[in-house]
């Protein structure tokens, strides 16, 4: 999507300033959202040296969730 189309002064600048957003990225076509959540989820642990048995729980917070019903983080795959 053509941010600047849709709002001609979205200037990367505009952007963060308004929505404190600083970087996008885009899924590919076979991709959800929680695909990219469990990505996420395994680099940060990997990054942080933490094994996934060692934590109880991640909490996931989306807007853009794979479906209306149910939302991702009832079902995101680690």
């Amino acid at each position: 999507m053509d941010l600047n189309a849709l709002v001609p002064d979205a200037d990367p600048e505009w952007v963060a300033r308004k929505t404190l957003i600083e970087a996008r990225r885009f899924a590919a076509p076979h991709q959800a959202t929680s695909d990219l959540a469990a990505q996420a989820a395994k680099a940060a642990l990997k990054k942080a040296g933490v094994a996934a048995a060692e934590i109880d729980f991640i909490v996931v917070s989306t807007s853009t969730g794979d479906s209306p019903s149910p939302q991702p983080q009832t079902w995101s795959k680690t």
